[in-house]
């Protein structure tokens, strides 16, 4: 039995496994885990942080049974999730650098004791897009084109395809770092705000 298995194709044994069967799951396993672990390692470093990214890469691929179907090679459909979940650890640990860096803190204080200055009685989040502070809080982010995308369409207010235009890249790249800019804004306002609520 194993020695048919491992005479398989990848793609005949995803179709097997897409029936339950665990020894194709396994044969999958052994067949490419040392490859996924090389990848993993190649982009993290880190021979912890490479093993658990490998296992949560099989995760991942056994989630997709009984309806994974195989266009291409294996190692090329594992490639980009290997790929995705490293790039995902990576962006989650630096919100929560930032978070936790004394200096973003402070300056988050110092706009929630400006903006309630300016407007006694009104949240800092409330405040800050019609102020100064909301331009304080874009230099916070870390990613220099998420800053560029923001102060394009709100500081010079132009359209999505005038910023693809200036920028030279695909409207829907302006939508993605858009996206992602105000979702960390979002953050940070609220951190603001919880910031001055706890300072009262």
């Amino acid at each position: 039995m194993f020695a048919d298995l491992k005479k398989m194709s990848d793609a005949e044994l995803i179709a097997l496994a897409n029936t339950g069967g665990e020894a194709a799951m396994s044969e999958i396993y052994l067949r490419h885990r040392e490859w996924v672990y090389a990848v993993a390692q190649s982009f993290c470093r880190n021979e912890a942080d490479a093993q658990d990214f490998t296992h949560e890469t099989f995760q991942y691929l056994f989630r997709q049974l009984p309806d994974l179907v195989l266009t291409s090679q294996l190692r090329t459909y594992l490639y980009p999730v290997v790929r995705h979940k490293i790039f995902d650890h990576k962006r989650r640990a630096k919100r929560e650098e930032l978070v936790d860096d004394p200096a973003v803190l402070e300056r988050l204080a110092h706009l929630c004791e400006t903006a309630s200055a300016r407007r006694p009685g009104v949240p800092p989040a409330a405040d800050a897009a019609e102020s100064a502070g909301f331009a304080e809080l874009v230099a916070l982010l870390p990613a220099e084109e998420h800053r560029r995308v923001v102060s394009l369409r709100f500081h010079e207010g132009l359209t999505l395809d005038e910023i693809a235009a200036r920028l030279g890249i695909p409207q829907g790249t302006v939508k993605s770092r858009l996206h992602h800019a105000l979702e960390k804004l979002r953050h940070l306002l609220a951190l603001a705000l919880l910031l001055h609520l706890a300072g009262r």
